[in-house]
């Protein structure tokens, strides 16, 4: 077997593929709540009568409680494992959903807020968690696969609460999804945290030393992790963390105008819920095939064929204000790149500081990450706002995906030592000390 298909290869064993299964099901229902943003806060606002600029504004502050909740959620989950606290969090965000239908205004603020808070802090480190755990040296292709439930939800939930609106109501639709929501929750009832718990081996490796793993899952938890401290002050960790903020940026900013956009162009309604489906159908490609190089060449060159490639697809859509054509070129390039961010950050994120920090570092990026995802609802409202046009906003996408590009680059891909002078290894823990 050659190099390539030997890391492209994936003979995993059952309890590897439902693991697999079941954290692409969760990326997709963590993001229901972005791909059906343009769908709620208009629609609530034409039947009950509330501002839609209000309803908006609950994204945004969901958003910032989920900051300090997602730090907390993360050192939860980094000490108890994470089985029981994605059940609680999970079942509290498909009852949010639930409650959407609530004609009260005082619950549906409540329900919008706990709704963006659980699953941001879902989002951003449950499936994360489980799949360095159980796939360290596959990262790249089993990321790639996984993460494409999140880029699909983001593009195709929208048209698939429409239908559901259509045959039964705005209220019902959503219950309807919160019910889907809860599913997918209680699935995480027959999930082990790691390998070991499950009796396998990471990767399906038996060649794997348990004791080693072990070891290092040890030595982490004390003086050879990452400290706040000292990520806060690594260069690297901001480059990473601003890079792909930028690119979550950047994806709930142009998924949130990809509707009022299409309009403002000229295309009708069933065009654009078509376009949509066919844009999801691109991410979950684009995921894949971003992963693939990831695994079977190296992560940097596919973050760097992903930022160039977002910056062309956005610069395509806002260029299509007087081009069809280069407006249809966007709306596919764009989500075929989306379709690689969550997976490469996870990817490139280990690969600089290595498997064993992963959960360290990813406790301090992810709410930071958030914080800059969710500064994208309040930049469309105010820049369609007041300049009048979503061209506008695909521009200020594009610049900030330049600046996202340029950090990426500078990015020093070596894998870290870890602190205290322990070598870091990416995909792998490094060998115990004698």
């Amino acid at each position: 077997m050659n190099k390539k298909e030997s890391a492209l290869s994936m003979k995993f064993s059952g309890k590897h593929w439902w693991t697999l299964i079941y954290t692409t099901l969760l990326y997709f229902a963590t993001a229901i709540i972005t791909g059906t943003v343009q769908i709620s806060a208009p629609g609530f606002a034409g039947l009950r009568g509330w501002n839609y600029a209000s309803i908006m504004s609950l994204n945004t502050i969901g958003g910032l409680i989920s900051i300090p909740l997602t730090f907390a959620f993360a050192q939860v989950v980094r000490k108890k494992g994470v089985k029981w606290p994605t059940l609680v969090f999970g079942l509290l965000y498909g009852l949010a959903f639930i409650f959407y239908g609530s004609p009260s205004w005082a619950v549906f603020i409540i329900a919008a807020l706990v709704a963006n808070a659980c699953s941001n802090s879902l989002n951003m480190v449950s499936p994360n968690t489980l799949l360095t755990d159980w796939f360290p040296k596959k990262k790249g292709v089993v990321l790639g696969i996984a993460t494409a439930g999140m880029m699909l939800a983001a593009i195709i939930a929208a048209p698939v609460v429409q239908l559901l609106v259509n045959a039964t109501s705005l209220p019902g639709a959503f219950r309807i999804a919160g019910g889907f929501i809860i599913i997918i929750t209680l699935l995480t009832l027959f999930i082990k945290n790691t390998p070991q718990d499950a009796g396998t081996y990471p990767d399906n490796d038996p060649s794997t030393n348990m004791e080693e793993v072990a070891h290092i899952k040890e030595m982490m938890s004390g003086k050879y992790g990452w400290s706040i401290g000292k990520l806060l002050s690594n260069k690297d960790f901001w480059m990473l963390t601003i890079g792909f903020g930028l690119g979550f940026f950047a994806l709930v900013g142009s998924a949130a105008c990809f509707m009022p956009q299409g309009f403002e162009y000229g295309f009708t309604q069933p065009q654009m819920l078509l376009y949509m489906t066919l844009s999801g159908i691109g991410s979950v490609i684009g995921s894949y095939v971003l992963g693939a190089i990831d695994q079977a060449k190296s992560t940097k060159l596919a973050v760097i064929i992903y930022a160039i490639g977002m910056i062309v697809g956005c610069a395509t859509r806002a260029l299509g204000v007087n081009s069809p054509a280069l407006f249809l070129i966007g709306v596919f390039a764009l989500p075929f790149f989306q379709g690689g961010l969550a997976n490469l950050m996870i990817s490139y994120t280990i690969q600089v500081f290595g498997a064993p920090s992963y959960a360290s570092v990813n406790r301090v990026m992810s709410p930071i990450v958030i914080a800059i995802r969710t500064l994208s609802f309040l930049v469309v409202g105010n820049v369609y706002q007041k300049l009048g046009s979503y061209s506008y906003v695909s521009w200020i996408i594009t610049g900030l995906l330049v600046i996202s590009l340029i950090c990426l680059l500078c990015v020093n891909s070596k894998t870290k030592e870890l602190p205290g002078g322990m070598p870091g290894m990416p995909g792998q823990p490094p060998k115990k000390e004698a």
